[in-house]
This record gives structure tokens, C-alpha cells and sequence, in this order.
């Protein structure tokens, strides 16, 4: 065992390192100052090693660290209730959701194709000793740094054990049910790909954990560790059969594919990019349009990509309705708890802003216009003239925005109708201001979507991302609705703000789109 875990350790960092030197290979200006001899490079290597070796001790710990903090305790501290209890709510469920999409054990990665199946190793060996490694890291890291959070928070420091061996024995019950039902249907689960149903199973816990803090409702801190270790001693026997279990070269024969692990990550995503784009496309012949010019381009457009741009609108309304619904039930049902919903909604307004981020898919729609339109008329003079270029945006810009509206105004009216039937007393002008302010918000996101896209067209002719700065300024965005989304504010204040940023932006976005587009919006070499 200790063989396979040397040449496996060996193996990996093989692949990491020439995946650093690839990486540095990649950056503008010093990609021509490198030969392409660097990979033989002994002493190169043996840093690049190094590096290597230290960044994977540091993901143990500062990706736990950014994990509890950016996603489980900056939350639970923003939001109304008890922090302790908070915490370990969204714990719980994130926990319960992450079971779900990283196993580990179903991740079809490059270096687990090679082992297997270039170099011959035992493949339940190789896969048991990476899983081994897998787990002493996760309760390394989750053990020491959930320490520091349960003394930060006066929760009794033996939870942050309990916490670990609950990560732990989540993983092993999914792994457990995912190699059962292989050995009943031969069907392999990809953690990269997920079914239908199993978003479902991933996106309801994540609801919860940021859901039910909301409404003033997490679960109790003896509760939760009576669940933890139930599920501790439960996750026992999936472990046993983990370990006993002798066909994960038969797994790995159906999760990998030589075909895709010949190509590079940017090719699998390119290709990704080519077939999902293409499936979108609506052809038939009589799909047709009144309008003219420049409109009746766009309108066919949207109409051949309807299925692909109605479909995530329409999942979004579905979500919305069940969701609001659910509350309004409770408001009924459980009308002691109206005071505590409506201070949640007054209170904290600014939370809808990342509500309506993830909603919102003018960044897919966006996508889909590069791969089937853009992609092949940028290699037209005319459709790079700067008049063509602001009519286009202008029309794309009214059109998204009547998609998007659409989940955003179930949203609006959904929540103004809340605030009224758990007793609001503010003022009418607040109901209008929050219903305005929440389509405001969307259609900001729309034309920030589109002016990134004119601004810094991020796509090369093979259909892979190249801007750095494109994805630097997503991130960025992100990150600052985020910071904001769990601060405190009335009504009267977010709208404001709102509107006013609103205003500005929008001007300031159309002036610049108008001025530079002409020369950003090309293909990326």
C-alpha cells in the first residue's frame, strides 16, 4: 500500500507541476520568452515541485479557512438570529450539498486516467490510498480551523471534531450509494456532470442553509449534533463497503475516457461550449420575424435559442413561486412568526441582490450569442462598424431584458405580497420602491453582463475563453455583491442607493460601450 501511495504522491506531482509550467507557458508577454524545452528542465522542475508540494499542504488549510469564512461564519454573522446556530445551519446543509458534487472518488481527473490505465497500477489500491489521503486532509483541515471558528464563537471547541467526522461520513454515504447503484444499473456517476435530479438534491440543502437563517429559523445546536453523530455512526458501513469494494477499475474504465483525457481542459470546455451551443439552436424553417434590420437579426436569434433561453427562465419562476409560496404558507399557517419574516425582509433588502444574480442568465444567453452568431459574423467588416456594433447592443440589450424581467417580477410581486400579509405597516411608497428596485437590479445585471461582453469579448476563434480580465472583473463583481447582499438596510436606503448607482452606472456603461466597443468586440487571437 505504502508502494502505491509513493508512486502515486510521485505521479500527481508529475502532472501538477508540468500543469504550473503549462499554466506559465500561458501568460501574455512570457509565453515567447519561454522554449518549449522547459519541461525537460531538471532544476525548473524540482521548484516548480516544491511549489507544488506547498500549495497542496496549504489548500489543507486556507481553502477551509476561506471556506468557513467567505461562505458559512461572514454569513451566519450577517444574518438575523444567533451566530452560533446560524453557523452551524449553513454548515450542515453546504456540508450535505458538498457531499453531493465532491466525492473525490467520481472525479474523472487526468492523473487517476494515467495511473490506471498508462501505467497499470491496481486500481483499487491507487483509488483506496487517494481516498485515504483524501480524508486525513479533510479532517485536518476541517478539525483545526473549525476550531478556531467554535472558540471565536463560543461553541464548545469538541463540535469542531464532530464537524470534521461529519464532512467525513457525508462523503462516504454518497460515495456508498453512488458504487451500489453502479453494481445495480452499471450507470458511473461524474461529479463533473451531474443528473438532473441530483441538482435538485444539491441546490435544496444549499436553499436551506441560507434560507432558514433568514426566516429566524436555524436548527438548534443540540439538534444538530444529535444528526451529526447519528450520521457519524451510519457512515461506518458505507466506509467498510468503500473499502471492500473491488471493481473501481470497471468505474474508471466508463468515468474515463481516452478521448477526453487526450485533450486539454480548454479543449474539453471548447467542446463542451461547441455541443451545448448547437443543441440550443432551434432550426426550423418556420421560425420568422415582422420586425426589420438589425431587430429581425436579433429576433431570430431569440427565437431559434428560445428552449435554451426560456427553459432557465422558467426554472427560475418555478423556484421563485415554490419558494415564496412555501413562505406565504408560513405566514398563514404560522403567524407568530410573521414579526420575524417581515423584519427579515425590511431589515435585510440587500440579500435579493444576490438572489437575483444567480437568477439571472444574461451571462448564458450572452455565451450562446458568441458560439452562434458572433463567433461567424466578426469576420465581417461591416458588423465590426461602430454604428452596427451600438444598434446591436441596443437591441440585444431591450431584448434580454424583457427574458429576464420575467423570473424577476414573480420575485418582485412576491415579495411585496409577503411583506403585506406578515403585517407590514411601511409606508405604500416603500412597497413600490422595493418592486422597482428589484427589476432595477435586473436589468442592471443584463447590461453589465453585455457591456463586459462588448468591452472585453473574452473568446478566441476556437471558442475558448482567453481574457483574463473578462474573468478577474466577473469575480470581482461577484465578490462586492456578495459584501454587500449581507449587510443591514431599509427599504428606503437600498432603494435609494440602488437607483441612484443605477442611474450613473448605466450612463457611464452606454458611453463607454458606445466609444470603445469598435475596438474591443473582435475574436481573441
Amino acid at each position: 500500500m505504502f508502494k502505491v501511495f509513493k508512486e502515486s504522491f510521485k505521479l500527481q506531482n508529475t502532472y501538477k507541476t508540468n500543469s504550473k509550467i503549462y499554466q506559465l507557458k500561458q501568460i501574455f508577454l512570457i509565453k515567447k520568452m519561454l522554449p518549449s524545452t522547459l519541461y525537460a528542465n531538471k532544476t525548473l522542475k524540482k521548484i516548480m515541485g516544491i511549489i507544488s508540494i506547498i500549495t497542496e499542504i496549504c489548500s489543507i488549510f486556507f481553502g477551509k479557512i476561506f471556506y468557513l469564512l467567505l461562505l458559512i461564519y461572514l454569513p451566519s454573522a450577517y444574518l438575523s438570529g444567533n451566530t452560533s446556530t446560524n453557523f452551524l445551519n449553513i454548515f450542515f446543509f453546504l456540508t450535505i450539498s458538498g457531499a453531493l458534487c465532491n466525492t473525490n472518488i467520481f472525479n474523472p481527473t487526468k492523473d487517476r486516467y494515467y495511473a490506471i490505465f498508462l501505467l497499470r497500477m491496481d486500481a483499487n489500491k491507487y483509488t483506496l490510498v487517494n481516498y485515504y489521503c483524501y480524508q486525513f486532509k479533510l479532517f485536518l483541515g476541517f478539525t483545526s480551523i473549525s476550531f478556531i471558528f467554535c472558540r471565536l464563537m463560543d461553541i464548545n471547541v469538541a463540535i469542531s471534531l464532530i464537524m470534521a467526522l461529519f464532512v467525513i461520513s457525508c462523503k462516504n454515504i454518497v460515495i456508498c450509494y453512488d458504487l451500489l447503484k453502479y453494481t445495480k444499473t452499471g450507470n458511473v456517476t461524474n461529479e463533473n456532470a451531474p443528473h438532473k435530479l441530483r441538482w435538485v438534491a444539491i441546490i435544496i440543502p444549499l436553499v436551506l442553509a441560507y434560507g432558514l437563517p433568514i426566516i429566524n429559523f436555524s436548527i438548534s445546536y443540540n439538534l444538530f449534533i444529535v444528526i451529526s453523530l447519528i450520521t457519524i455512526l451510519l457512515g461506518i458501513v458505507p466506509f467498510i463497503y468503500i473499502i471492500k469494494f473491488k471493481q473501481y477499475r470497471s468505474v474508471y474504465k466508463l468515468l474515463l475516457n481516452p478521448n477526453d483525457m487526450s485533450k486539454t481542459t480548454q479543449d474539453l470546455v471548447s467542446d463542451i461550449n461547441k455541443t451545448t451551443s448547437l443543441k440550443a439552436i432551434n432550426n426550423s424553417v418556420n421560425i420568422t420575424s415582422n420586425k426589420v434590420g438589425y431587430e429581425y437579426f436579433n429576433d431570430i436569434f431569440i427565437k431559434r435559442h428560445s428552449n435554451l433561453l426560456m427553459k432557465q427562465v422558467n426554472r427560475a419562476c418555478i423556484f421563485f413561486i415554490v419558494v415564496i409560496g412555501i413562505i406565504i404558507a408560513i405566514t398563514i399557517f404560522f403567524p407568530l412568526l410573521n414579526p420575524d419574516i417581515n423584519s427579515a425582509i425590511h431589515s435585510n433588502s440587500p440579500i435579493f441582490i444576490i438572489i437575483i444574480y444567480y437568477a439571472n442568465r444574461s451571462r448564458y444567453i450572452i455565451s450562446a450569442m458568441f458560439m452562434n452568431c458572433d463567433h461567424s459574423m466578426l469576420s465581417y467588416r461591416f458588423y465590426r462598424n461602430p454604428d452596427v456594433i451600438f444598434k446591436l447592443f441596443i437591441v440585444r440589450f431591450k431584448s434580454i431584458v424583457k427574458i429576464e424581467l420575467k423570473s424577476t417580477l414573480i420575485l418582485a410581486l412576491g415579495i411585496v405580497l409577503l411583506l403585506f400579509l406578515s403585517g407590514s405597516t411601511i409606508n405604500l411608497v416603500n412597497y413600490l420602491l422595493l418592486f422597482v428596485t428589484l427589476l432595477t437590479i435586473s436589468i442592471m445585471f443584463t447590461l453589465h453582463s453585455l457591456v463586459l461582453y462588448y468591452l472585453f469579448q473574452p473568446y478566441n476563434k476556437n471558442l475558448q475563453m482567453k481574457s483574463y480580465i473578462f474573468i478577474i472583473l466577473d469575480i470581482v463583481t461577484f465578490f462586492i455583491l456578495y459584501q454587500i447582499a449581507f449587510e443591514s438596510a431599509s427599504i428606503l436606503y437600498f432603494s435609494t442607493c440602488v437607483l441612484s448607482f443605477s442611474l450613473v452606472y448605466s450612463v457611464v456603461a452606454i458611453c463607454l460601450v458606445k466609444k470603445l466597443a469598435p475596438k474591443t468586440f473582435k475574436i481573441r487571437n
